[in-house]
């Protein structure tokens, strides 16, 4: 038999020591994603959502939305749910489905908390909050396309342009994107009803 399975046999309460230790080693030698993957192996989900959070922005502005929602997938919601960040990206993912629902929840549960640190005395830097409350804003401009209700859109984009800093470029550009994407699609269908519109 391979070492693992022998130990998993012969020392299980081993097993999870070993991929805690594990997920540490690769922490410290810059192998995140090793890291994440180690912890939640161990279901050591506290640290794999502090190592998530470490590496959330990245691997969703470089286009890892899949892996970013299998992590958030692999926690449990309470987990989730206490952090607005992971609230954005799983709605942006459930919205991607098509499951509108879960997403208004996910948007529902991150509007909360946000209010929630705003009362809290330890809260993140004005900046972080004002990015937070911008791609909430980014992401209910993206539901409100989704549903076809545009005035909701226009001003839920305006909202995450007047929150989201100049230098944070992806998700500025979404907002625009889907203003443009609506004023298309307006467009087109000025062009294909034109009684109706």
């Amino acid at each position: 038999l391979p070492i693992c399975q022998r130990l998993q046999q012969q020392k299980p309460d081993l097993v999870p020591l070993l991929q805690i230790r594990a997920s540490e080693w690769y922490e410290q030698n810059g192998l995140i994603d090793e890291a994440i993957k180690q912890a939640l192996r161990a279901q050591d989900f506290q640290r794999a959502a502090k190592l998530i959070a470490r590496v959330a922005d990245g691997a969703w502005e470089r286009g890892e939305h899949g892996k970013l929602r299998h992590w958030l997938e692999s926690v449990p919601l309470e987990l989730v749910y206490n952090n607005p960040q992971f609230c954005v990206y799983l709605a942006w993912s459930l919205l991607a489905d098509g499951e509108l629902e879960e997403a208004r929840q996910a948007l529902q549960v991150a509007d909360h908390a946000l209010e929630t640190i705003a009362q809290d005395g330890n809260q993140p830097s004005n900046l972080n909050m004002q990015r937070l409350k911008g791609k909430v804003a980014a992401t209910r401009a993206f539901a409100a396309f989704y549903r076809g209700e545009f005035p909701e859109l226009f001003r839920y984009a305006s909202q995450a342009l007047e929150y989201l800093p100049q230098q944070d470029l992806s998700w500025r550009s979404t907002a625009t994107h889907l203003v443009g994407d609506a004023y298309d699609f307006q467009g087109d269908m000025v062009q294909a009803y034109p009684s109706r519109v």
